[in-house]
């Protein structure tokens, strides 16, 4: 089983802007854990735990519906 969600990555620009909004609030708030900029997604949907046949579904449907 995998745990699956489908996603949105950022592309380099919002990532550095997250980058410096990240660096100024660690600052402020440094007993947080913060998370790499590069990490960051925007998640669309959250589909659970997927056995391989179902996971393979949702990929297809996935890509199906980018194009």
């Amino acid at each position: 089983m995998t745990r699956t969600f489908i996603a949105l990555e950022m592309n380099e620009t919002l990532q550095g802007q997250l980058a410096k909004v990240i660096r100024q609030l660690a600052q402020a708030l440094p007993r947080l854990n913060w998370v790499n900029p590069a990490s960051i997604h925007l998640t669309l949907a959250f589909l659970g735990e997927l056995d391989p046949a179902r996971l393979e579904q949702a990929m297809q449907a996935t890509e199906a519906a980018a194009r």
